[in-house]
């Protein structure tokens, strides 16, 4: 006999990891308002959530984009919902400057400048293409300055994880740079009774850390009503439907199919 008391309190749990999951990986919620004012907004680049999606786009670039946040300018808020902020050293205005465009999603765009250079360097998460007119406007103070265009556009980098349970074999593609933020993952799935195939769009979440590019926790992905989890974790494959887990199996990661 099932013990219905157990598997309540097992999918509750699931629902309380899955919602936290969900929640971390697609959007860390940035209160932006908070700073958006000349008084508060030094006290943007000592936010946790703030930092993490700095780190995230600039990796080893971080030190020095940060380090030209000695003055801070007044921050204004974009037509599409972001906020811009700007930096520079003391008495260096127009040679060691900082900026970027972030919104409450940790969607981030960001452009820094050091002396005796005529590129501006600019990185950014969000997947367009284009330079945030905000910071085409700053560019535009520094004479003979230009961005760094060729960046925005690097080839894209993948990484890919096999998992194989008693009855599946996945593969998961994560993608980095081109516009991505190396959370983006695909999930291509077969079951092995059938050779039935799946092909999934979703995110991954990632452990924090202090490098660029932080250890992957779990896998999450979407199917209509259906969520998959992939756990790095416990190491399962766990898939719920309308509030009831249809499938839940331990499996081993691999190196190759």
């Amino acid at each position: 006999m099932r013990n219905f008391f157990t598997d309540n309190v097992r999918l509750s749990i699931l629902f309380v990891c899955l919602f936290s999951f969900s929640s971390f990986g697609a959007s860390a919620v940035i209160d932006i308002n908070h700073f958006d004012t000349l008084e508060t907004v030094e006290n943007i680049t000592m936010d946790k959530l703030v930092q993490a999606s700095l780190k995230k786009v600039l990796g080893p670039d971080y030190a020095a984009f940060t380090g030209n946040f000695d003055v801070y300018g007044e921050p204004r808020h974009t037509a599409d919902g972001g906020l811009f902020v700007e930096g520079w050293l003391k008495d260096l205005y127009l040679e060691n400057a900082s900026a970027f465009v972030i919104y409450p999603d940790g969607r981030l765009s960001a452009a820094w400048l050091v002396p005796e250079v005529s590129v501006a360097h600019y990185k950014s998460n969000t997947g367009e293409k284009s330079i945030p007119e905000a910071l085409q406007q700053w560019v535009s103070r520094f004479q003979n300055v230009s961005f760094n265009t060729p960046a925005v556009k690097q080839a894209a980098e993948t990484f890919v994880d096999f998992f194989e349970t008693p009855k599946f074999k996945i593969k998961v593609v994560t993608v980095c740079g081109n516009g991505a933020n190396c959370d983006e993952a695909t999930y291509s799935g077969v079951r092995k009774n059938d050779r039935a195939e799946v092909n999934l769009h979703g995110f991954a979440v990632r452990k924090a850390c202090e490098q660029s590019i932080c250890p992957i926790i779990t896998y999450t992905f979407k199917n209509g009503t259906t969520t998959y989890l992939l756990s790095k974790i416990d190491n399962s494959l766990t898939v719920i439907q309308n509030n009831k887990i249809l499938l839940d199996e331990k499996g081993f990661w691999k190196a190759g199919e």
